[in-house]
């Protein structure tokens, strides 16, 4: 059983941990990932980090903003990762999913991302998801450089 919450205190070493292993992470400093259990300052934006737990232990997490412009209400989804040996176990899809919903409820309307053109399991991922590639950011990731596909979809 998958279990989706807010990400904690408790959950950071094991997020940091996660995402220092998983080579095509963003690679956040520990700093980023406890940012997240602060406030935001500006009214506008608001973040989400998500913990997914399988018997009790992170299984993958997923980060989010939201953009409250009053216009589009765009979600971009920062980070989404999953360990390993869970993969397509059905956890990437339930974090995305709770990542929207949580989205929508704020008044979200659409949901955008940039992920890895070598990464074909995220990017099939997000298309059973219902997203489409919007564009392409040559270049856009270091270590190793790659390209990023845009993807997008409205959520409403």
């Amino acid at each position: 059983m998958i279990t989706v919450r807010p990400l904690d205190k408790a959950d950071i070493e094991a997020v940091f941990a996660l995402d220092q292993a998983t080579p095509e992470a963003p690679h956040w400093p520990v700093s980023d990932y406890e940012a997240l259990l602060k406030p935001e300052s500006y009214a506008a934006l608001q973040r989400v980090g998500l913990a997914a737990l399988t018997e009790d232990a992170l299984a993958g997490f997923a980060v989010a903003r939201l953009l409250l412009d009053g216009a589009e209400n765009v979600c971009e989804l920062e980070s989404i990762i999953v360990r390993a040996d869970g993969r397509r176990q059905g956890i990437g899809i339930t974090l995305l999913k709770t990542v929207m919903a949580w989205a929508v409820g704020l008044g979200g309307r659409r949901l955008a991302l940039e992920v890895r053109a070598g990464n074909s399991a995220a990017i099939q991922l997000y298309e059973r998801a219902g997203l489409r590639q919007e564009g392409v950011r040559r270049g856009y990731y270091s270590a190793p450089g790659e390209d990023a596909v845009l993807m997008g979809m409205n959520m409403t």
